[in-house]
């Protein structure tokens, strides 16, 4: 592939502006994408009481009726998740009937206690991997959209600028040289082997962000303004039937499953979604995976009052735009191949932090003589405050996740002031210090040091796989933080 040299250079200036500028919330998004590979583990974790011993299981009629017939909860649509291999208890998520944001309640599924929502560590990672906030700010996510087709961009100048060489890039790392040639050596292997991850990763999270926008641009002139049409094309049939406003006391739960597994043999639900739940209309989508189809998920959806079958939905029988929008879910949130996928899944999120932040030090090093000494020093310090800030700040939610006390009601505000507190406070440190490198190394030993202790908390009751993740990042980070000061960088803003 043969440029001109303006064609080039041109290539070359979107690429680097885009991984230095659009590179730190990139690297945000990544970390923390990391940690929401392990969403549903994170949710258990977060709160040890939802950790439920194995024994009995009570029926699923004992165990979420009575919240159900409250009226409580508002009956438009109720979701249920069952216990799997991740979620040891009964999630019920709705929208109070007296208004507000969703909210979570747990059920143990042994004893039958109700255990409300205590910590939102899971949901605070989530929701700064997509920009987003339910309440206070839901444009965000088509924000994240636009940092992921951002990503996309520069992975393919990326390629355009280095393909000549790019097989060369595989194993060439110089680490005798000068700390310049080291980063510069790292970023491209970094990036090379990355390439699939991350490529996937760019396109389906941005088809996810821009997916309900894109909806409604289409929704006008290819379902003629009919939106629910659109709503069925791209997500199936979630709504059902509209309500009839007579009442009818729904059948038993378990006979529910029970004859949505004999309609759809091979099913196994993990999601029950009521609608408009005591109406005479009202429905249950009974969703699951089946062995055939493992990236799509199959539903059968049966009216409340008498069980009888509404509609069957098979991957096999969707639409191609409802296939499409499956398998980029199941490939962006790893709805497949276990506990070995999720952890390459989270690997590669770190590897792409660590390809955007030594990116970041090439261009540093490259244009330390400049005139533009000034708006280096800012880069500089921005780079160690996204990069190192936003790993002390995660520290420290983990840390007061386990250090609050779960029956304080503002526990869950004081998390988020935790996480968002301590980010303020390194990127003002950043901003202040005299040296950036020293910066990182301090970001580095001390988010190490606090992410390689959390598991101290749980030696007494039980150690499991976040802790010990947790303590493999931690030495990692220490790590890191011992390769940033024995390669000693040239510049010393």
């Amino acid at each position: 592939m043969k440029l001109s040299k303006h064609a080039f250079m041109a290539i070359w200036d979107v690429h680097a502006w885009l991984g230095v500028w659009a590179g730190l919330v990139l690297h945000v998004m990544c970390f923390t994408g990391a940690f929401c590979v392990f969403y549903e583990e994170l949710g258990m974790w977060q709160d040890p009481a939802l950790h439920a011993p194995h024994g009995d299981v009570r029926p699923l009629t004992e165990l979420v009726r009575p919240m159900l017939d409250s009226g409580q909860l508002g009956r438009k649509r109720i979701d249920v998740y069952l216990p799997d291999e991740e979620r040891s208890t009964v999630d019920v998520r709705y929208v109070p009937a007296a208004g507000g944001v969703r909210r979570m309640t747990h059920v143990n599924p042994r004893t039958g206690e109700v255990i409300p929502d205590r910590s939102r560590l899971a949901s605070i990672l989530l929701y700064v991997h997509f920009l987003y906030h339910d309440r206070w700010f839901p444009q965000g996510i088509f924000i994240a959209g636009v940092f992921g087709v951002a990503m996309g961009l520069g992975l393919v100048t990326g390629v355009v600028i280095h393909f000549r060489k790019i097989f060369r890039e595989l194993h060439q790392f110089r680490a005798h040289k000068r700390s310049g040639i080291v980063w510069a050596d790292a970023h491209k292997i970094l990036a090379v082997f990355g390439l699939p991850f991350q490529s996937m990763a760019a396109f389906t999270g941005a088809m996810i962000c821009f997916g309900p926008l894109l909806l409604k641009l289409f929704a006008g002139p290819v379902f003629h303004s009919d939106a629910k049409a659109a709503d069925r094309a791209l997500y199936g049939d979630l709504s059902g039937p509209a309500a009839s406003s007579q009442r009818a006391a729904p059948i038993d739960l378990d006979q529910l499953v029970a004859k949505a597994t004999d309609a759809l043999p091979g099913l196994s639900p993990d999601v029950l979604r009521f609608v408009n739940y005591g109406d005479a209309e009202g429905t249950v989508g009974v969703f699951g995976k089946r062995a055939d189809s493992p990236l799509g998920t199959s539903m059968v959806r049966l009216r409340l009052r008498d069980g009888a079958v509404v509609r069957v939905e098979t991957p096999g029988a969707n639409g191609p735009a409802q296939n499409i929008e499956q398998w980029i879910r199941s490939l962006h949130f790893v709805r497949y191949g276990g506990w070995t996928v999720r952890i390459l899944y989270a690997l590669c999120a770190l590897a792409a932090c660590l390809t955007i932040l030594t990116g970041n030090w090439v261009w540093l090093l490259r244009r330390e003589t400049r005139e533009a000494r000034a708006s280096n020093r800012v880069l500089s310090r921005m780079t160690v405050a996204a990069g190192g800030g936003v790993c002390l700040a995660t520290a420290v939610l983990f840390w007061a996740n386990r250090c609050i006390p779960m029956h304080l009601p503002w526990r869950m505000t004081a998390e988020s002031v935790a996480f968002f507190g301590t980010w303020g406070l390194a990127l003002l440190g950043c901003l202040l210090a005299s040296n950036a490198r020293k910066s990182w190394v301090v970001l580095l030993v001390v988010s190490g040091a606090l992410f390689a202790s959390v598991p101290v908390f749980d030696v007494r009751h039980h150690l499991g796989g976040i802790d010990v993740a947790l303590f493999v990042l931690g030495v990692g980070l220490l790590g890191a933080a011992r390769l940033v000061h024995t390669v000693r960088a040239s510049w010393s803003t």
